[in-house]
């Protein structure tokens, strides 16, 4: 029993199918073999989109030329019931149909033949093939349905395998742009760290040679102001006492950045934070006498107990006091409180002293940043940097109240 030319060139055109892997190409090979099969003037492949939506993904006539606005170009009627019923629809002459010649679309577009298919795969309504002629009246029939219907069975099959295939190449293409920027972004990490290291190993090494000969000028400089016999000169060695001592901290201050910036993460441990404000009430308390400022500190019975870092938060703590001393003239009065309140821990520095303009809190905790206050700018700038940075490695917040002439607030704040 010989096979049907139409079934050979049938099965012949759902093996190339198969073999079709991009989705643009498969579709064009479509369109074209079903316009050459059935003989169709015009042709149309819609697909539905994840919502549902009507995509009109080629149309072209049997010359090969797309055609513009495909969605005005096609009866919607006879679309909507091939995607409803998900069967075949063959209208000989539509213009003269009982069931469609009302339809608007056909009445402007004077369709004659029709015939279009739905595209299945698996169980699954990929869209439908359109197919139509609206010179020749009766040129599809009956014997065009199966055959037809075979075609667009295969053809979903391969348009279903191809959309699969553009979905995995692309979502390749998106993990390997995800994976270079990642690589690019551990590179620049990596770099950032070494650049770290070599600085901190810079100011620590730098740090070492400054230290001790600064440490010796200092003593001998302390040593001389204590003499009897150098009437005249005490404020000129007062000056290099303070100038040297201004220089270590500096160096000090540069030293705890750079440890700082190359530590990960701190060691978080339960520590007493009414026994760390003690040891800060007697290391601050010696330095006030060279002030005429009162420290107060309000620490609570009952003890507060948190996970911190003993020796950076005591850091933080203090450069706060100190930056309340640079800033309050004499005179004045510090207030260093501990509180616990709504399951949050706080410890508030305030100060009476010059205060901020609001606009520039943002700016006070960038390094090297000074407020400038009725020549009250004194330091470097980086007391509020270590700060902010200690506070960030304990996940805790900062949070600033100021007001011009009147004083500033400091608020740590840490969970319990």
């Amino acid at each position: 029993m010989n096979t049907p030319p139409i079934l050979i060139k049938l099965f012949e055109v759902s093996r190339r199918m198969a073999e079709t892997r991009a989705l643009e190409p498969l579709l064009e090979y479509i369109m074209d073999t079903a316009l050459e099969t059935f003989d169709g003037e015009n042709g149309f492949i819609i697909l539905l989109n994840e919502r549902q939506e009507l995509i009109y993904r080629l149309a072209r006539n049997n010359k090969g030329e797309n055609i513009p606005n495909p969605e005005t170009q096609i009866s919607h009627s006879i679309l909507h019931d091939v995607l409803q019923s998900r069967q075949p629809i063959l209208t000989s002459n539509a213009i003269e149909d009982p069931v469609y010649h009302h339809a608007k679309s056909v009445e402007a577009l004077h369709l004659a033949s029709v015939i279009a298919v739905p595209l299945i795969s698996r169980g699954n309504l990929l869209g439908a093939l359109y197919l139509e002629n609206r010179s020749k009246p009766a040129l599809f029939t009956t014997f065009d349905v199966d055959p037809l219907r075979f075609f667009a069975s295969q053809a979903a099959i391969s348009i279903e395998n191809a959309l699969l295939n553009d979905e995995l190449e692309a979502r390749v293409q998106r993990r390997t742009k995800e994976l270079a920027l990642a690589h690019e972004l551990l590179q620049q990490e990596m770099l950032e760290q070494k650049r770290a290291q070599v600085i901190t190993n810079f100011i620590e090494s730098a740090s070492h040679h400054f230290r001790t000969p600064l440490t010796i000028i200092n003593t001998n400089a302390d040593l001389l102001r204590r003499r009897a016999n150098i009437t005249g000169y005490e404020r000129y060695i007062t000056g290099i006492f303070d100038q040297t001592a201004a220089i270590l901290n500096l160096v000090n201050s540069l030293v705890t950045m750079a440890q700082l910036d190359s530590l990960d993460q701190l060691e978080l441990t339960s520590h007493n934070l009414n026994e760390i404000l003690h040891e800060i009430q007697i290391i601050t308390t010696q330095q006030i006498p060279q002030r005429d400022l009162t420290l107060h500190f309000e620490i609570p019975q009952q003890a507060i107990i948190a996970n911190v870092d003993h020796d950076y938060l005591r850091q933080a703590i203090i450069e706060l006091i100190h930056n309340a001393m640079t800033y309050t003239p004499d005179g004045g009065d510090i207030y260093v409180r501990l509180y616990r309140q709504d399951h949050q821990i706080y410890i508030d520095v305030v100060d009476t002293g010059v205060g901020m303009e609001p606009e520039i809190i943002p700016m006070i905790f960038d390094r090297f940043y000074r407020v400038d206050r009725a020549g009250t700018s004194r330091g470097f700038g980086l007391g509020l940097a270590i700060v902010h940075r200690i506070m960030e490695m304990h996940n805790a917040k900062i949070e600033v109240m100021s007001e011009l002439n009147k004083g500033s607030t400091f608020r740590l704040i840490l969970s319990e």
